[in-house]
C-alpha cells in the first residue's frame, strides 16, 4: 500500500472558457459603444464598470484552476482554493466510473469520474487531469480496489462487488 500523497489537478474544458469570454466581450463593447456614440463620458464609474467587466473572466479562470484532489493514504480530499471542499475515506468507495453527469460540482468539466460509497450512489464527481494515473493511484492504496477496463473505458471497483 502506497502512503504517500498525490495531487491532481483538474482537468478545464475549454469551451468554459468560451462561455466566460462571450458576455464579457459583449458588456465591454457595449460600455465603449457608450462612449464612441457620445451617450455617456468616460468617467470614473465608467472606468470601475469597464475594470469589473474585464477582471471578472480572470477571477473566474483563478477559480477553475485551483480544484485539486489529493489522494491521501486513507482520504481523498477535494479542495478548492485550498478551502476543503469534501473528504472521502478510500475504504469506503466501492466504485470509480467515468461520467457526464453535469450536476454541480468541483469539477472544470463534463469529463468526469463518479465517485460511489456504500452509503451514497454519488459521493463525489471530479474532473481530474489524468483520469488514468488519478485511479491508479487511489487502487494503489487501497488492496481491495481494483482498476477495470469495460468499453474501452476505465473504472475502479471494490473486488467482490
Amino acid at each position: 500500500m502506497d502512503t504517500s500523497e498525490a495531487i491532481h489537478k483538474t482537468k478545464v474544458d475549454k469551451w468554459i472558457y468560451l462561455i466566460m469570454l462571450g458576455p464579457t466581450l459583449m458588456a465591454a463593447i457595449a460600455l465603449a459603444a457608450q462612449v464612441y456614440s457620445n451617450k455617456r463620458e468616460p468617467d470614473l464609474w465608467f472606468g470601475l464598470e469597464f475594470f469589473f467587466v474585464l477582471s471578472l473572466p480572470l477571477l473566474l479562470s483563478a477559480f477553475l484552476g485551483n480544484i485539486s484532489y489529493k489522494v491521501g493514504p486513507d482520504k481523498l480530499r477535494i479542495r478548492v482554493w485550498g478551502i476543503p471542499w469534501g473528504t472521502i475515506a478510500i475504504k469506503d468507495i466501492t466504485a470509480v466510473v467515468e461520467t457526464g453527469n453535469p450536476l454541480s460540482a468541483p469539477a472544470a468539466s463534463l469529463d468526469r469520474l463518479r465517485i460511489s460509497t456504500e452509503a451514497r450512489r454519488i459521493a463525489g464527481l471530479i474532473s481530474p487531469e489524468d483520469k488514468q494515473k488519478f485511479l491508479k493511484d487511489l487502487a494503489a492504496r487501497d488492496r481491495g480496489l481494483e482498476i477495470v477496463e469495460l468499453e474501452g473505458k476505465l473504472s475502479l471497483h471494490r473486488q467482490g462487488q
